[in-house]
Formats: structure tokens, sequence, C-alpha cells
């Protein structure tokens, strides 16, 4: 066999398999490389943030590449305006980055003073409480049963006196004691 009769361009078929074969190499390194880069995403620890301040909550939720999902509630404390007070998932847990991160933020208290309730009817501060502290497992006001009741002209069930004074700043769960009037015959339920 001569170097003519070897040489692997004189061999068309031959010639052509070989340029598939390299074209199929070079395009399966490819692939490789490219899905090699694209790995999925880094995973990260979940920082505790409960007690911080937003801000502050939110700069290291954004160091970890993490987004925040914000819930708002009212607290029972006029002071934890602004603050986390539950965040899921938990501190501590491991998640792709990426992930979106819920925060449940304070509004700070329903309530900074005792509203004037003399003159409105019992079932409906009572209704107004509540529905302001529904969601709240620790109500800043709470009504003081079974009431005070006393013979007046005013309508049977209307706020005659209440204790603590309306403008009373509210710091933790304060009792509220109502005198109600009994219509004039002093009807008490």
């Amino acid at each position: 066999m001569n170097f003519n009769e070897a040489n692997i361009f004189n061999r068309p078929k031959f010639f052509a398999l070989c340029c598939l074969g390299s074209v199929v190499l070079v395009s399966l390194i490819a692939a490789i490389s490219f899905f090699a880069a694209l790995r999925g995403a880094e995973e990260t620890l979940v920082p505790e943030v409960r007690g911080k301040d937003i801000v502050e909550a939110l700069l290291e939720l954004q160091q970890k590449e993490l987004y925040p999902r914000i819930d708002l509630r009212y607290s029972a404390s006029a002071a934890d305006k602004g603050r986390i007070l539950e965040q899921y998932p938990r501190a501590g847990s491991i998640v792709k980055a990426g992930r979106r991160i819920r925060l449940v933020v304070s509004q700070g208290a329903a309530l900074s003073s005792v509203a004037d309730y003399v003159g409105r009817d019992v079932a409906d501060v009572r209704m107004e409480l509540q529905t302001m502290f529904a969601s709240n497992p620790r109500p800043l006001l709470i009504l003081k049963e079974p009431f005070v009741y006393r013979r007046s002209g005013k309508p049977a069930g209307t706020i005659l006196e209440q204790s603590p004074a309306p403008g009373t700043n509210i710091f933790s769960p304060v009792e509220l004691e109502l005198v109600v009037s009994g219509g004039t015959d002093g009807y008490s339920p």
C-alpha cells in the first residue's frame, strides 16, 4: 500500500464520516459545557430575620439572593412597628437562591390610645373591638364583663362612663370597664 492509496482524501466516504464524527464530537462537548455552566441556582441558608427592622431584614435577604413577600399585621405593641414578626421558611432552612421568603411585618398596635366610647351602644363597641383584634391572639383592649348597669334616661345599652379615660395611651393589654345604661326601668341583661 503506497501513500497515495492510504490518503483519506482519496476515500470520500471515510472522509465524510470523519468530518461528521468531528462535528458530532464538537457539538457534544459544547452541549456539556453549556449545561455545566447553567447548573441549578445555588443553594443558600435562610437567615434569621424575626425581630429585626424591615430594612435590616431586606438587606440580609438581598445578600443571600432571596426575595421577600411581605404581609402586614397588627401586633400587641406599638413598639413592634416595622419589625419582622414571622418568616417562612424558617431560619436555617436551605433553599435555592432566588426563592421568595414570606415576611410578616408589624404595623404596630391597632390602637395606640383608648377611644371615647361614651354615648355609643355597647353591642357596637363590642363588635368593633372583636373585629379590630380578630387576628391578634392578645388583644390590646379587653372589655371587662359583666358591665355595671345604671338606671338612666339614655336608651338601654348606651355607654355612660368608661375607665380608663379616652386618650389614655396603650402599651400593653388594658381592661376597659364600662358603665352602661339600663334604661329608665333599670334593665340589665
